[in-house]
């Protein structure tokens, strides 16, 4: 798939992934998808390998006709109906919702059928995944992943040196002759190390690993995905202008441009980082309408 700019692809890249209750030779699913009012395009994964489709408004209705032969419906209500199968991924085939699916292979990728009723109608749909290259397994998969555990490394150390901060507070007013007014909620400072010793025993780290995708993929992780990919684009923008802008600076020196014409340079590259910063903002900030309205949206048949 083309990456040629910010807009679409960078929202879905954004997109955080939802765990699956279906699997794909004995390794638990990930799904990520966007819906236009004329397409979609979804991304699956094993954490092992990387899978895509994107489907437009004609193949849309090629497939609805073949799978559904008696079903006419438009659409923005075959899109709705689409979603509503994505979005309850984590609850397939466990009797919450009633989508039944089949996960099968073809072509050395997987086939997702899907059983469900629309309108009381009973109604049949097909996502026929490709792989993908590794270069975009790298972008969707492994690179955000690592942001989250330098995210959560960062937020670690701030954690702790308020911790610390706030026993330095306590001992400030002992020694000022405060004392706890009921004793069993005086706690003991802490302490860094045994902190970190009792988290590495092994034997909870081992029951906590059993149930290590879902919770990777829970709710509050799934909003920090969001936030780590958002700002590393930031991050990138940011670095791509500078070094633009220090090359730039090069070639005003070894030809001794003009001042005014070095002036005029930098404004233009103020401008064009003010214009990428703008448009990160918008595209979070349309994440955030996006994701109330699905919480909100009601079908309508």
């Amino acid at each position: 798939m083309a990456d040629n700019s910010f807009g679409k692809q960078s929202k879905l890249n954004a997109v955080p992934w939802k765990y699956c209750t279906v699997s794909y030779k004995n390794r638990n699913l990930l799904v990520k998808f966007e819906i236009s009012e004329t397409s979609y395009q979804l991304f699956v994964t094993d954490l092992v390998h990387l899978y895509s489709e994107q489907l437009l408004k004609t193949d849309l209705h090629s497939r609805t006709q073949k799978l559904n032969p008696k079903i006419e419906v438009p659409t923005n209500r075959l899109l709705q109906e689409i979603e509503s199968i994505l979005s309850e991924a984590s609850s397939w085939n466990t009797g919450k919702m009633h989508y039944l699916v089949e996960v099968r292979e073809v072509a050395e990728a997987p086939v997702l059928k899907v059983e469900s009723y629309l309108a009381g109608v009973p109604f049949l749909w097909e996502f026929y995944l490709q792989s993908e290259h590794g270069e975009q397994f790298n972008k969707q998969v492994v690179s955000p992943l690592l942001y989250m555990v330098a995210e959560l490394q960062r937020q670690q150390r701030e954690l702790i040196a308020r911790l610390k901060s706030k026993d330095a507070e306590i001992d400030n007013y002992k020694a000022s002759g405060a004392t706890v007014s009921r004793k069993q909620m005086e706690t003991l400072p802490f302490n860094e190390e045994n902190f970190r010793n009792d988290m590495n025993i092994m034997k909870d780290v081992a029951e906590n690993l059993k149930m290590a995708v879902p919770n990777v993929f829970s709710k509050d992780a799934q909003k920090l995905y969001e936030y780590v990919v958002l700002a590393s684009y930031e991050a990138q923008t940011l670095k791509s202008l500078t070094a633009e802008t220090e090359q730039c600076r090069d070639k005003i020196t070894k030809n001794e441009t003009p001042k005014e014409i070095t002036t005029l340079h930098s404004h233009s590259s103020c401008s064009q980082k003010d214009v990428e910063l703008q448009r990160r903002k918008e595209l979070q900030r349309k994440l955030e309408i996006d994701h109330e309205k699905k919480k909100k949206r009601k079908i309508k048949l």
